[in-house]
């Protein structure tokens, strides 16, 4: 059992290499999530499990990413929304600066990429206002302006929706004479369902090709690891590792706990002799 916690979990093979897969930074954006943008201690518990923390990415630890909160949960909500998405966010290199996809202020030493810029900028803080005005200290000003202005937010976005019901119920109405039509669209469909169908399975015969060569190439190469969670498997240069904290901890106190005994053990049998000489 205590083989199964000797792992540093930033340190196993999804982490080491850059996947999305990590644990560990699925793990603290699952802890992030719940205890500052959706307080729930019932939850915040799954994040030690595999189920409770597949719904974020492990790309990247928000804490790295951006020091504003609000930034932060927007980016997080927007992860845990498209759960089967990958790459929701992610940090950008040098190479990037000067290019579109660079759109921090100079106050920042880096810079990231996000999908989440409209519900960032519809959300809202923790204190009731908007996450519009911490952009400010985030993307420059021409972006703000630019980009972010374009976004339509809660009450111009419901006033849209309730415009596009209306003209759908108009179009709706003049549309009963098209029946005839209709019927060879339904045989068109007929045609097109069954090409997207090969088309379907061919694709899906590639991914489960590249799922499979994924689960060849990530493996259990420590004796002491787990070998059935794939969140769990290190490399063979990390098996001499010095472990996580509580692995550490423990062998700390079983350590101590050999030495008080063996240290006991010699001093009575030295009173022992001295006592019955």
């Amino acid at each position: 059992v205590l083989g199964y916690c000797r792992g540093n979990l930033a340190y196993s093979s999804y982490c080491i290499s850059y996947s999305e897969n990590c644990a560990y930074n699925k793990a603290r954006n699952c802890q992030y999530y719940y205890v500052y943008c959706q307080p729930d201690a019932t939850l915040l518990l799954g994040c030690y499990t595999e189920a409770g923390r597949a719904a974020f990415s492990g790309r990247m630890d928000i804490r790295v990413l951006s020091g504003v909160h609000c930034v932060a949960c927007g980016i997080l909500e927007a992860d845990f929304a498209n759960t089967m998405g990958t790459d929701e966010f992610y940090l950008l290199d040098d190479s990037s600066k000067g290019t579109a996809a660079w759109v921090c202020n100079e106050q920042l030493e880096g810079c990231f990429h996000t999908t989440a810029w409209s519900s960032i900028k519809c959300g809202t803080s923790t204190s009731g206002g908007t996450c519009e005005a911490s952009l400010g200290g985030v993307v420059t000003a021409d972006y703000l302006s630019g980009t972010l202005a374009e976004i339509v937010c809660a009450r111009r976005r419901l006033d849209f929706q309730m415009l596009d019901a209306d003209g759908r119920r108009l179009n709706e109405s003049t549309d009963d004479g098209d029946a005839a039509a209709d019927g060879d669209d339904a045989g068109d469909d007929g045609d097109a369902a069954g090409d997207d169908a090969g088309d379907d399975a061919g694709d899906d015969a590639g991914d489960d090709g590249d799922a499979s060569a994924e689960a060849t190439t990530v493996s259990q190469q420590c004796s002491w690891g787990n070998p059935t969670i794939t969140d769990y498997f290190y490399d063979t240069s990390q098996c001499s590792q010095s472990g996580s904290l509580v692995y550490r901890l423990s062998m700390l106190y079983v350590y101590f706990a050999g030495c008080s005994f063996a240290v006991s053990t010699i001093f009575g049998q030295i009173v022992r002799l001295l006592l019955n000489p």
